[in-house]
């Protein structure tokens, strides 16, 4: 595997930590057929892993850019002695999981771009096979299935939802309806790929002007949605398979986890002019916020643990309220 010289950047904090402007612009001085981004955060064990898993699969000529959102696992400076191959950008504080993919693209070669999240990794060199179908194609994403770590299937295709899932969500009902079949997802064309890893043509990136930036969460749904706005055609590829543990960057901020979760919903429905979506989601929004200071303000007087779920839901309170009222756009 062949990779460019390493170099380590560090992004400072501008005046307006909430307006990252992103400029595609492509470096031809090395001649790198794959680009494989990966965006950290306080992950260092699971993202060596990943960088290790890609070192023994992917054969061609490719490059690492690893984007560290500020983790503070001293990441970068342990990490980049390991992996000497490996082009690391530290940003001094997190700027999102969508602006600091934006920053990996910047900054990469190739024509075909994989995106992949640090606790994800391959366990084969079928990614071969996958960079074949997008390769002069500016009209595909590619995602591959994903197992979890006992290897049981993880939900990858994922259902590109409207108001009812709010409603029901919001009133504990998705724990008894929210049963969906992949193949019933695929065969409706009603579905978005999961962002844990998703490949694609240089050109279709551009095309699509990124990440969307605004969007903490939501990103790789809205990413499929526009690319299918596009024109592009989404392929859940069973024949590529990638092991992924969930939640291992967000597990380190609750607050800021439950908080784009609902929020990234809204900002979804309403970027995308599904304003039916967005005004019926705005109030089920605050009546789940509502239910579940009640229900863990209750719960915390008898078991601390709940403590941390109710101080949660009071921080994305605080923040629905500047979103919806202050225009408050980024969460951090």
């Amino acid at each position: 595997m062949d990779f460019p010289q390493i170099s380590t950047l560090f992004l400072t904090k501008c005046s307006s930590p909430y307006k990252i402007k992103t400029n595609f612009t492509k470096n031809l001085s090395i001649k790198i057929t794959l680009s494989i981004i990966i965006v950290s955060y306080n992950c260092k064990e699971f993202l060596s892993e990943a960088i290790e898993s890609i070192a023994r699969f992917v054969k061609s000529d490719a490059e690492i850019i690893v984007v560290d959102n500020a983790s503070s696992d001293n990441t970068v400076a342990e990490l980049q002695i390991k992996f000497p191959q490996v082009e690391f950008l530290s940003n001094s504080f997190n700027v999102g999981f969508s602006a600091a993919n934006n920053q990996g693209f910047n900054m990469s070669k190739g024509d075909v771009l994989l995106f992949i999240n640090p606790d994800a990794k391959l366990i084969n060199n079928n990614i071969v096979n996958a960079m074949a179908l997008v390769e002069g194609n500016d009209h595909l994403v590619v995602g591959p299935k994903i197992l979890n770590p006992d290897a049981s299937l993880q939900e990858s295709v994922i259902k590109i939802t409207g108001c009812l899932s709010v409603i029901k969500e919001a009133l504990f009902l998705s724990y008894f309806f929210n049963s969906y079949k992949t193949e019933d997802l695929l065969k409706n064309n009603n579905y978005a790929l999961s962002g844990a890893c998703l490949l694609m043509n240089r050109k279709l990136f551009e095309n699509l002007n990124g990440f969307d930036e605004n969007l903490f969460w939501m990103d790789d749904v809205d990413l499929c949605y526009r690319a299918k706005q596009y024109g592009a055609e989404l392929l859940y590829y069973k024949d590529w398979t990638v092991v992924h543990t969930i939640g291992v960057s967000s597990k380190k901020n609750y607050n800021t986890v439950i908080a784009n979760q609902l929020i990234s919903k809204l900002k979804f429905f309403k970027k995308n002019n599904l304003l039916a979506d967005f005004i019926i989601s705005v109030l089920f929004t605050e009546l789940h916020i509502l239910l579940r200071i009640i229900l863990f303000g209750i719960l915390a007087l008898f078991e601390s643990q709940y403590r941390k779920k109710l101080n949660a839901y009071l921080f994305t309170q605080t923040f629905f309220f500047k979103y919806i009222f202050l225009k408050e756009k980024k969460l951090r």
